[in-house]
């Protein structure tokens, strides 16, 4: 018997014989180049931002050479332009001038209750302001002031004619006009507005006096004695009883649910 020795095949990758331990590494210089390419186009990038802000921020283009405001009637002009004269004066850039800075500045006149900048390129400002309603007057002899919300006393422009509100008087014996008096005064013209007083009859006084505030009415001349507190309460009372009153009296509203009558003095 004949024997035959078979002879094993050698084929790739079979057993039999050892992998290959070779390795490729595929794309390696695209990534650098893609890298490279993007850190390029940044530096170009920020050379060009760079490039812009330096033309906004020194071209004669956007140096500020004109201020605009909005209408106002209590603040004086001469005052007003002196503050804004001196910016323009500074030749500032409008992209780098300190707004908040200026703000104040025209926040600090008298009648300026608040201020706003808006930049309007190429070179203009303009300034928006609100000011201070008056809401009662105190006439005195260098032309008087006005109270304000805020519980302050401002000086009225002499070149203005007065407006047309309550005048504030005091009688002998009133108290002191400190801060307490005048936080007292703010509620009774609340109380006046929303109970719609003037929307019946027109006030001209306001009276301090030793009882407290009288309210003294346009027209009858009726004299609303109020005392020093519950304000809207006892305008109330007299509201719901007004038309059947005499014209021309004094109506004590100080008592709970009465009202008394007498004549005027």
């Amino acid at each position: 018997m004949n024997s035959r020795r078979l002879s094993a095949s050698v084929v790739p990758g079979r057993a039999g014989v050892r992998p290959s331990t070779m390795a490729h590494r595929r794309g390696a210089g695209g990534g650098d180049r893609r890298r490279w390419l993007v850190a390029r186009l940044a530096v170009v990038a920020a050379i060009g931002l760079a490039a812009g802000v330096w033309m906004l921020t020194t071209s004669p283009r956007f140096e500020i050479d004109t201020v605009e405001s909005s209408r106002y009637r209590f603040t004086r002009k001469a005052e007003l332009d002196d503050r804004l004269r001196g910016w323009l004066d500074r030749h500032l850039n409008i992209w780098t001038f300190d707004g908040d800075s200026l703000t104040r500045e025209i926040e600090s006149l008298t009648w300026v209750r608040r201020a706003e900048i808006v930049r309007k390129l190429p070179s203009t400002l303009q300034v928006n302001l609100w000011e201070w309603r008056p809401l009662l007057l105190l006439p005195e002899d260098d032309g008087g002031r006005a109270l304000v919300c805020s519980g302050d006393l401002l000086p009225l422009p002499r070149h203005l004619p007065a407006p047309d509100l309550p005048v504030l008087v005091a009688d002998d014996g009133a108290a002191p006009l400190d801060a307490a008096e005048i936080a007292r005064i703010l509620d009774l013209l609340d109380a006046i507005r929303e109970t719609g007083l003037e929307t019946e009859t027109e006030v001209d006084f306001i009276i301090r006096e030793q009882r407290g505030f009288a309210v003294l009415l346009a027209g009858n001349q009726r004299r609303l004695v109020v005392g020093r507190e519950e304000f809207a309460i006892r305008l109330m009372r007299y509201l719901g009883v007004a038309d059947r009153l005499p014209a021309d009296a004094e109506i004590d509203l100080r008592f709970a649910r009465k009202v008394y009558t007498a004549e005027s003095t």
